[in-house]
């Protein structure tokens, strides 16, 4: 992650968006530290972090409730569908209080998991 931070950018970056666990990739998961590390580059680097949350959320992992706490890491924006809507079209945004000032916290008129 340093070095993609180093080398491919000016050295800032708005954000960080990961699958906690690569749902859709065939369930692949990040190596034990992984995001932890990729956290505090990518915030060094004035950046936020997000933890895309669709698939894996709401207890999928069988262990955690969350996909992101099997990295022991702290977003500061996850977001969430498909699971919070049980069978409706929904999703959800949720920001630490550090980033509601953030234009990308504001209120969207719709969303989707569906494009």
């Amino acid at each position: 992650m340093k070095n993609l931070i180093d080398y491919a950018t000016s050295g800032q970056i708005a954000a960080f968006i990961a699958e906690s666990i690569q749902g859709v990739g065939g369930c692949v998961v990040f190596p034990d530290g992984y995001l932890k590390h990729a956290y505090e580059h990518v915030r060094g680097a004035g950046g936020v972090c997000v933890a895309d949350e669709v698939q894996a959320g709401f207890g999928r992992t069988g262990t955690h409730y969350w996909g992101f706490e099997t990295q022991g890491v702290i977003p500061d924006i996850v977001t969430m569908a498909k699971g919070i809507g049980n069978g409706c079209p929904l999703f959800l945004k949720l920001c630490a209080a550090s980033t509601r000032s953030m234009r990308s916290c504001s209120v969207p008129k719709r969303g989707s998991t569906l494009r």
